[in-house]
């Protein structure tokens, strides 16, 4: 049966992620302005799934037909680049201004403004490229989300639990997003999307007005502590900064080689080879890509929640490190593809975990280091990553070298030895390459066990440390509200 992921096993694991989310809904009693921005951030990026379905195959047809220099200027021009600048600008303007609505306002009336784009325009290479500097605006309101949520609702003190969550919810809307539009474009075989195009209009406009009128942001939230309040805790290092940024590079590097279009085209020379048809491979391919991302948006919080309390984030960090080392160790010498793809599931989860970990050590120092977009420069590093891998693969894909002459005709190779011989060569780079997340993964555990003490500070115990802040955050509110007292007396004596 063709298509069964999307038929069968999807369905089924998107209806068990309804359970998980009512699940965190009840654990973390998340009272119901919060569930609303919760809402709303999962249709938000429900519709950026269906804009950025798109945008990716749009420019993978036009890349086909355009000579080396346009298309190195698609990759100037594209998202994952202007995103790596735009995460920084978002955190740092917003949290200056103390007004994180503004970002989101911004990007909603973008989301709009794209879907009628895309209702009454036809794509090309011009109008890719003007999409998408306004879809890495839509990419850089992840970060807004954490910190709107933890400020707004947890009031920047606990980071963890709110990190959780919120990725959760961006991730099963956009994971959601992307299976409505493949559902459209591989089941139903239709290019002509219109209707999805109109659906993301309307969320657009339900999140703008959501955002208007729903939703109220306490200023004096926004942005960093007091300066009364930052004296009182452990001081910012810019150079412990920088190894967490470093840290998340190297992640996201070993991240994009194990789902790289080297890894997929290999997997597809090894089904051509058991003599899969170009649907059942696709199919197989789609199984791979969401092995690595759905069980670990259902898995990762229970991890959180579950674990987290008994071996601590230093040691929990280091174990998630481990299973990723194992893993690619694994891969660097096998061959079949099932078991790539079952090893995928673990890579994801352990991926995430130490991603969404980092992001939380992030933004607790975010508010401790004024003017200092930690939690943007984060996700610039996170960008970086899959931006150096994608863009160096399409590059010689393009110029047709070494393992990538063939690329495009894969699908026509009909001699068994020919097919064996390319397999090979795609396996010995890939062994290499897996070799490099190896050898990553253990320079990424020395520097994390070398210096975590400094990275995660007052959080290495978290629960004091969440104690301990909420105190400070109290008598500085007893303080301000005596001196707004003292000076009204004041005025009233005079």
């Amino acid at each position: 049966m063709n298509n069964w992921d999307l038929l069968i096993l999807l369905p089924i694991i998107f209806v068990s992620s309804i359970f998980v989310i009512f699940f965190i809904i009840h654990k973390e009693k998340i009272k119901l302005k919060a569930g609303l921005f919760l809402g709303e951030i999962f249709i938000f990026w429900l519709g950026v799934a269906f804009i950025g379905y798109q945008l990716t195959n749009a420019a993978n047809t036009i890349i086909k037909s355009i000579d080396s220099m346009a298309y190195i200027l698609i990759i100037l021009f594209s998202s994952s680049l202007f995103a790596i600048f735009l995460k920084p600008l978002a955190t740092f303007f917003t949290g200056v201004i103390r007004k994180r609505k503004f970002w989101t306002i911004l990007s909603y009336s973008i989301l709009i403004f794209i879907s009628f784009v895309l209702i009454f325009v036809k794509l090309n290479q011009l109008t890719i490229g003007i999409i998408s500097l306004f879809y890495a605006i839509l990419l850089s309101t992840s970060t807004i989300h954490n910190l709107i949520l933890n400020e707004q609702f947890y009031y920047r003190v606990n980071t963890l639990p709110s990190t959780w969550i919120c990725y959760t919810f961006i991730g099963l809307g956009s994971a959601f997003g992307v299976y409505i539009a493949n559902i459209q474009s591989v089941v139903f075989k239709s290019i002509n999307f219109l209707d999805l195009d109109i659906i993301a209009l309307l969320i657009g406009l339900i999140v703008l007005l959501s955002t208007i009128f729903i939703l109220k942001e306490n200023k004096s939230l926004a942005g960093a502590f007091d300066k009364e309040v930052i004296i009182q805790l452990p001081k910012k290092n810019n150079w412990n900064f920088m190894l967490i940024y470093t840290l998340t590079l190297l992640l996201s590097l070993t991240y994009s080689i194990s789902n790289s279009i080297i890894t997929q085209t290999f997997l597809s020379l090894k089904f051509l080879e058991y003599g899969l048809s170009k649907e059942q491979i696709e199919t197989w391919l789609r199984t791979f890509n969401n092995a690595f991302i759905i069980p670990s948006l259902i898995i990762s919080y229970f991890i959180f929640k579950y674990l987290l309390k008994y071996f601590g984030q230093k040691y929990l960090f280091m174990m998630n490190l481990l299973v990723l080392f194992i893993m690619y160790t694994i891969l660097v010498f096998i061959t079949n593809p099932y078991i790539f793809i079952f090893l995928n599931i673990f890579i994801g989860i352990t991926y995430t975990q130490l991603i969404y970990t980092l992001f939380s050590f992030c933004m607790f120092w975010n508010y401790r280091a004024p003017k200092n977009p930690v939690t943007g420069f984060f996700g610039s590093a996170l960008f970086l990553g899959k931006f150096i891998i994608e863009s160096i693969e399409n590059i010689l894909i393009k110029q047709k070298v070494s393992i990538f002459k063939d690329f495009y005709k894969i699908w026509d190779i009909n001699n068994n030895d020919q097919l064996t011989a390319i397999k090979n060569q795609y396996f010995d780079v890939l062994s290499i390459l897996f070799s490099v997340c190896v050898a990553l993964t253990l320079i990424i555990a020395l520097i994390y066990y070398y210096s975590s003490n400094k990275l995660i500070a007052d959080f290495i115990n978290y629960r004091l440390a969440t104690q301990n802040l909420k105190g400070i955050l109290k008598r500085r509110v007893i303080e301000k509200t005596k001196t707004q007292i003292n000076v009204e007396d004041l005025k009233v004596k005079v």
